[in-house]
């Protein structure tokens, strides 16, 4: 009789933590995919949530963003500015940034169009110098 107790103690036990995890799930609209693929995947960094966030990025952000290094990004807004004082004119879109003091910082919602444009015209940076 003691046996027979104790396992239905233990049996009542894990059924009402079952229904408890279960019902947390449930709550938060959350499929069993959902929870083992979000147990099963790393956390994002906050560098990474924080730039998608922001309106404005600085050069390494918008680097790192693109894929490009920090030296990368500031040769081609170089070689934009370079063509731009060389022949008073630009085709398309330019690098979208701003200038406070000796920080260069560039719109997030531009970079995008900047990619788009520079992306569709086919646009070649090499050796300091842009193509279009």
């Amino acid at each position: 009789m003691k046996i027979l107790s104790y396992s239905s103690l233990l049996a009542s036990a894990v059924i009402g933590i079952s229904l408890v995890a279960s019902s947390l799930i449930l709550r938060d609209g959350a499929s069993t995919d959902t929870v083992a693929s979000a147990i099963a995947s790393p956390l994002p960094s906050p560098a990474a949530s924080t730039v998608h966030d922001k309106p404005l990025l600085t050069i390494a952000e918008a680097g790192e963003l693109l894929g490009l290094t920090e030296q990368e990004l500031r040769q081609m807004i170089a070689a934009e500015k370079s063509k731009l004082n060389r022949t008073g004119s630009f085709t398309g879109e330019m690098i979208p940034y701003i200038k406070i003091g000796n920080k260069i910082l560039i719109s997030r919602d531009g970079l995008m169009r900047w990619l788009d444009d520079a992306s569709r015209s086919r646009r070649e940076y090499a050796d300091g110098i842009v193509t279009n």
